[in-house]
């Protein structure tokens, strides 16, 4: 889990101060003892932790949160329709070569 922080507060981790502009944390840590501006913002640890979490200052003084959800992209249709293809060519040339025989 990423966490960029652009605001003018630190990130308290288990209560201590962090002020770096980027954070790595470890998926299991509790949500609870993740803090900025005594606000906890983590989703809980049953749902997608594979983040990056960018907290920046609104003009208006408040803060806001936004989370970045990233995962490998689903290629089982190709990749399925692509050994379908080519089994089926490949069966079809087994057949001519044994008709030729």
């Amino acid at each position: 889990m990423k966490i960029y922080n652009y605001s003018d507060k630190p990130i308290q981790i288990n209560g201590v101060p962090r002020d770096e502009h980027i954070l790595f944390l470890n998926a299991s840590i509790p949500e609870w003892n993740v803090k900025h501006n005594n606000h906890v913002f983590l989703p809980t640890r049953d749902e997608d932790r594979n983040i990056v979490t960018t907290i920046y200052k609104l003009p208006s003084g408040s803060y806001s949160y936004r989370h970045d959800n990233f995962s490998t992209p689903d290629v089982w249709l190709w990749v399925s329709i692509f050994l379908t293809f080519f089994s089926f060519h490949f069966i079809l040339r087994i057949i001519q070569k044994i008709k030729m025989s």
